[in-house]
């Protein structure tokens, strides 16, 4: 049981971290010219990932991950894969805790639920001018 409730948490975790840098990466494709036009005026790497982060919200790690980004990454296919992932990997971790609530932390808490809710929020108007540039 122990081993059950530790991987339970693990891949919990795990989607929830691969689904917070998708939303990042999906954020920065979708501000693309505002992205290069901060990431060029930056004087180093660190002065890209500040500006990014306070110009659109995101984490260090979010940003980081999109100064990192290949330019490869912006086509039109990747971009669309990108958007799957980040969709896959958020229905992962909403599963995980319907799954087990009792495992990861005594039910469904208020953090967890909010938590959840804010990124699904944010995520929805961004998923939805994705779609729009593909159209």
């Amino acid at each position: 049981e122990e081993v059950i409730t530790r991987r339970t948490k693990y891949e919990l975790n795990k989607a929830r971290d691969r689904a917070h840098l998708l939303l990042g990466l999906v954020i920065a494709v979708t501000n693309l010219d505002e992205v290069v036009r901060i990431i060029r005026a930056s004087s180093d790497r660190d002065d890209a990932k500040t500006q990014l982060s306070a110009a659109f919200g995101l984490s260090a790690r979010q940003a980081q991950a999109i100064v990192d980004m290949r330019l490869g990454s912006l086509s039109g296919l990747e971009r669309e894969k990108l958007e799957q992932e980040f969709l896959a990997a958020s229905r992962e971790a909403a599963e995980a805790e319907t799954r087990a609530p009792n495992v990861v932390g005594g039910g469904a808490s208020r953090d967890r639920v909010e938590n959840k809710s804010a990124i699904m929020v944010a995520a929805l108007p961004v998923i939805a001018s994705f779609q729009s540039l593909n159209a």
